[in-house]
């Protein structure tokens, strides 16, 4: 089982520029599938990287954690979303910069995100979610492609992808049909301009 993607990343979900005088949202609020319960401040491990040649660094202690009920129509929501927040506040705020390739993942054990309302209390069903914020509009619309995070759609996207396969419809395996849509979007979007 895994989480479906926030419901928002501290913006409406069309494409919205961040530039260095707003710097990216600060905040990601995630759905989980049911109730969910947590001790402490942070039952998530957020993790940046620049490009997906390089390693994981994490980025939690920059970020706390809060249940969110739901409201209105989405009352029956109660305890199921949690809203990852940057510490600091103003423009010391931490925050999901642009430029980089973000990715939440639960923590286990003692201070791990659980299952409420289910005995013994057990840890989430391990997920994974990625997300990348851009500096524009081609970047976010377009920027999933963008492999060797050059800010365009071209072949060193192909040879980027062939070091490490990204899995771009979701369907759980990086493999020809994702090779077959990254070909498409360089063929079809290489000179788009910026």
């Amino acid at each position: 089982m895994t989480s479906p993607p926030p419901t928002s990343l501290g913006a409406e979900p069309d494409c919205s520029i961040y530039t260095p005088s707003n710097y990216g949202p600060t905040f990601a609020d995630l759905q989980m599938y049911g109730p969910v319960q947590f001790e402490g401040t942070m039952p998530v491990i957020v993790q940046r990287r620049p490009n997906s040649l390089s390693s994981w660094e994490d980025i939690s202690s920059n970020f706390t954690a809060a249940l969110v009920d739901g409201v209105g129509a989405q009352a029956s929501l109660q305890q199921s979303r949690i809203k990852v927040t940057g510490t600091g506040s103003g423009l010391s705020q931490n925050r999901f910069y642009g430029d980089y390739e973000y990715r939440i993942i639960p923590r286990t054990g003692a201070n791990g995100l659980k299952c409420r309302g289910v005995a013994g209390a057990p840890d989430v069903a391990s997920f994974e979610y990625r997300f990348k914020v851009a500096y524009s509009c081609s970047d976010g619309l377009l920027g999933v492609f963008d492999m060797n995070h050059d800010h365009d759609l071209n072949a060193g996207d192909l040879s980027a992808w062939m070091s490490g396969p990204a899995d771009f419809n979701a369907d759980g395996a990086a493999n020809s049909t994702d090779l077959r849509n990254l070909v498409d979007a360089v063929v079809q979007y290489q000179n788009l301009p910026q």
